[in-house]
């Protein structure tokens, strides 16, 4: 019971409450924390009880926001109010949580879904949006809510997801270790209207007002701090007990405070393993409470099979999802169903010659290199592709895929993310296209290769006839002085990087391909399949740089 917490639970909440002006020492000071802990801690929360039963341990000030919280429909607790709710303080520590009345009943479970970093272009589970919509699905079949924590990885699609189904939500704030706890308090009131304000834009007043849970800086550390401390934990090595103290709060909540318990990816010894491990130490949850996602096809990185195995152990149970096979690795060997759309003639297919390396000289071809990684200079990559998911497009984010929507539109479209002002251009470069691809190089701050070896080349008197020109490198004065026809073909010198050694030129608006010479295009691909498989698509030649 909420009452056999330690008594600095108490004097901690009268503490804080005295120095923001919330509590009347003189009122209070002789039955805090004694018989208002005990009597308005037992079987609720605090904030009614204090309000009834003793009204005048409220200063004036107080007492309004107090009422203003409980009027709300939350109200504070010394545990989670579940039946598992110690087991939830041995991992979080001590704490009080914020809770709407809603959110007491077990009847409407709060489901998370969770994951470790999908890596750069999602590579390690391509089909994650997937996934996540049959997480959101079983939030509507249960007719609980969806937990989400601003911060964690997958929180933005989900939000994005939840509110096109729409799915209930409820919104975590997880305070961290370093916040003092009477500043939390002195928040609550204000919390409370930021978040009604910001969320009844795209839902219904009374909803918005009920979907918030807040839980404060702990306490007491988690080991030792709770009088069952040591109970309920289901027997393991010592060794094998996973550390928690580099895990941020609001994945460790997330992981403690969830009802169901979906996982989506977990690294190995990364930290929501380490917190899901956590979990699953403590025999007081429900059992079958934690689901982990079963990977298949390109998908098999999602939870290690050793992870699986040692979770299942310990009360995990398989989530099983039928998702459509990638289609990036089939393309490599594909051959068209619709004859209609063959191109006439089979394409040639060769390797990319050797002699190309040393033809500077006499190169006169422009090289466009497509990407399949929106990098993780766009941290809003996630949401974005969860956004392309919900508008029906692709998901997937490989360079041979982007090449093939180029061939069947015919059209490379313009962007304008390295262009000054509101151009939209296509980039090419003018180093023959061996030397390019030899010296490509791994971006780590763009979180993705400067070039790859998938693309195609433009005879450059047919491009320089849609209007390509060679970028002008320089400093601000260098763009101050130049025309305003000309400015968007500038290129600021880089302070790290030589970009002059990339040869830029630019074509601005799309590139129409139908409006070029046949022989005036080639493709390239990486691989020897690839380009054989592409040649029965195209209207171009198609080269490989490897023989495989």
């Amino acid at each position: 019971m909420a009452n056999s917490l330690p008594l600095a639970a108490w004097t901690t909440l009268w503490e804080a409450g005295c120095r923001i002006g919330w509590w009347d020492v003189a009122q209070g000071a002789d039955r805090w924390p004694g018989a208002i802990g005990q009597r308005a801690g037992s079987g609720g929360g605090i904030l009614q009880r204090l309000l009834r039963l003793f009204p005048d341990t409220c200063t004036p000030s107080g007492r309004i926001q107090v009422e203003q919280i409980v009027a709300s429909g939350y109200d504070l607790y010394p545990e989670f109010p579940r039946p598992w709710g110690r087991a939830i303080s041995r991992l979080l520590g001590i704490r009080w949580f914020l809770v709407h009345a809603d959110q007491t009943r077990t009847d409407a479970p709060l489901v998370a879904v969770v994951s470790s970093n999908l890596g750069r272009d999602h590579g390690r589970l391509p089909q994650w949006p997937v996934v996540l919509e049959s997480a959101l699905r079983q939030v509507h079949s249960e007719g609980g809510g969806l937990l989400l924590a601003k911060g964690t990885t997958l929180h933005d699609p989900a939000w994005a997801m939840a509110q096109f189904a729409p799915t209930p939500t409820v919104h975590l704030y997880a305070a961290d270790a370093a916040s003092q706890i009477g500043d939390w308090l002195r928040q609550l009131p204000d919390l409370l209207h930021q978040h009604r304000r910001m969320h009844s834009v795209n839902w219904p007043t009374a909803e918005a007002t009920r979907n918030l849970l807040a839980i404060s800086p702990p306490i007491a550390s988690t080991a030792g701090a709770h009088p069952h401390a040591t109970g309920n934990r289901r027997r393991r090595n010592k060794d094998s007990v996973p550390d928690r103290a580099d895990i941020p709060s609001r994945d460790l909540a997330t992981v403690a405070l969830a009802d169901r318990l979906l996982v989506v990816h977990a690294r190995p010894g990364g930290r929501i393993a380490r917190a899901v491990d956590l979990r699953l130490c403590e025999a007081s949850f429900p059992v079958g409470s934690v689901y982990l996602y079963v990977p298949g096809g390109t998908d098999s990185a999602a939870v290690p099979t050793s992870v699986f195995d040692h979770w299942y152990r310990h009360g995990a149970v398989g989530w099983y999802v039928p998702v459509p096979p990638w289609r990036a690795p089939r393309l490599a060997r594909c051959r068209l169903r619709n004859e209609a759309v063959r191109p006439a003639v089979h394409q040639i297919a060769a390797r990319i010659p050797e002699a190309w390396s040393e033809e500077a000289d006499r190169w006169d071809w422009l090289t466009h290199c497509t990407r399949g990684s929106l990098g993780a200079a766009h941290r809003d990559a996630t949401a974005l592709l969860a956004n392309h998911w919900l508008a029906g497009r692709a998901l997937e984010r490989h360079p041979l895929l982007a090449l093939h929507s180029i061939c069947e539109q015919k059209r490379i479209v313009a962007g304008h993310r390295t262009v000054r002002g509101r151009n939209r251009c296509v980039s090419f470069s003018a180093v023959p296209l061996r030397r390019l691809l030899a010296g490509r190089r791994f971006q780590s701050h763009l979180g993705r290769w400067d070039w790859e070896p998938y693309g195609l080349i433009v005879r450059r008197d047919a491009l320089h006839r849609l209007g390509a020109r060679q970028v002008i490198y320089g400093d601000e004065s260098t763009f101050r002085n130049l025309p305003p026809e000309q400015r968007p073909f500038f290129q600021p010198l880089g302070r790290n990087r030589q970009w002059q050694a990339e040869q830029e030129w630019r074509v601005l608006g799309d590139v129409d391909l139908r409006s070029l010479p046949a022989d005036a295009i080639r493709l390239f691909v990486r691989t020897r399949a690839e380009a054989w498989a592409l040649a029965r698509m195209v209207a171009w030649p198609v080269l490989w740089y490897v023989d495989a």
